[in-house]
């Protein structure tokens, strides 16, 4: 009994699912009939994410039985792989350079904010994203290195629930710098995005990969993230005041 509770660990996530960690599998179990939904989604999204051909095979092999999916189990401690995360997230960065340009606009679903600011915040937002062009692709929609793990000698990104086919992985690419500076800085980011110092290095970072407007990228990523973030939660009305407060402080920061 010893030997089994060594290897055997289950912990209650935010999300409400139960994770059962043995010692070479993962087990995610809805707890609830949301959880069971997200898990729906995710795995839709997982499949979707893997016929892309974009991802580099970064996947494990996830198996679904019903409403329960099991995973090899891989190595978390990602703090001895961040070398192997620049490298995969630079090559998928060069992918960018074949895609087609699309504006922001036609990247981002923006109909959430008419709940959020008055209309003419909307249309202000809208002419603006309109004339960022962005390459198009896919994107995770929350990769940071909590989404990733280490396995079979490369990384694995990990939780498909907010992949998005029409988007840009200029998106993916930015929020992975902008969380790993929201650790360091123990910061919202929300304020980070608005950091000069992180700015230029995102700046040396990208430019000279990528032909860019940063500022524009910045603006464009933004956006994006407080979409993605609400949309998690359903609407607008679902938000505690704190959250409101902190989108509302970021939009009137955007209009400067």
């Amino acid at each position: 009994m010893k030997k089994i509770y060594k290897y055997l660990k289950i912990k209650l996530t935010k999300k409400k699912y139960f994770i059962i960690l043995t010692k070479n599998f993962v087990y995610k179990v809805p707890f609830t009939f949301s959880s069971y939904l997200s898990l729906c989604n995710e795995i839709d999204s997982y499949r979707l994410a893997k016929k892309s051909n974009f991802w580099e095979n970064s996947f494990l092999n996830t198996s679904f039985y019903g409403f329960i999916s099991c995973s090899p189990r891989g190595d978390d401690k990602m703090d001895r792989h961040k070398l192997d995360v620049v490298e995969l997230l630079d090559n998928l960065l060069l992918k960018m350079k074949s895609k087609p340009r699309r504006s922001a606009l036609e990247l981002i679903d923006i109909g959430l904010l008419s709940d959020l600011v008055d209309v003419s915040k909307v249309k202000y937002f809208k002419n603006s994203l309109s004339k960022i062009f962005l390459p198009k692709s896919v994107a995770h929609g929350d990769l940071h290195i909590g989404n990733m793990l280490y396995f079979d000698k490369k990384i694995i990104i990990i939780d498909w629930e907010t992949y998005r086919e029409n988007s840009s992985f200029l998106f993916d690419y930015v929020h992975y710098y902008v969380r790993e500076e929201c650790l360091v800085k123990n910061e919202s980011w929300t304020n980070i995005v608005f950091d000069h110092t992180f700015i230029n290095s995102l700046t040396n970072d990208i430019v000279n990969k990528i032909n860019i407007s940063i500022p524009n990228l910045i603006f464009a990523y933004s956006i994006n993230r407080m979409i993605l973030e609400i949309n998690q939660f359903g609407n607008v009305g679902k938000l505690k005041p704190k959250k409101v407060k902190k989108y509302l402080n970021l939009i009137d920061n955007l209009l400067i």
